[in-house]
């Protein structure tokens, strides 16, 4: 079963440019766009539950308390990007996950399927 909360990264190899799609479940609106990016070299892109601080906002009824203010940031570093998990609950990458309360640093690669505030 799909969750709301999952995305997948994906890799613009001739730009080297990198964009996130939301799991097609979630309504794009300002602060959450079906497809994310660029994320290019130096810059990140913050999701969490905050718009004041973040440029993925997720939020629902559906899994309150899940999702931390500012849950992740993905940082495109000269080795490729990386997640770095700054949540409570936790990120699922690729069918594992971050260990809960401690701070990750995880690398991606295109397709990485990340989903946001996992049991």
């Amino acid at each position: 079963r799909r969750s709301s909360r999952q995305a997948t990264l994906l890799s613009e190899s001739m730009s080297g440019e990198w964009l996130l799609r939301l799991d097609s479940s979630l309504s794009p609106r300002p602060t959450r766009p079906a497809t994310i990016g660029p994320i290019a070299g130096g810059r990140s892109l913050v999701v969490g539950r905050d718009p004041s601080r973040c440029d993925v906002v997720l939020d629902s009824a559906a899994f309150p308390g899940l999702i931390s203010r500012q849950h992740a940031t993905i940082v495109l570093e000269e080795s490729g990007p990386v997640l770095r998990d700054s949540s409570l609950n936790g990120v699922g990458v690729d069918g594992g996950r971050t260990a809960r309360g401690e701070a990750q640093h995880v690398p991606l690669r295109d397709g990485s399927t990340l989903v946001f505030g996992v049991r």
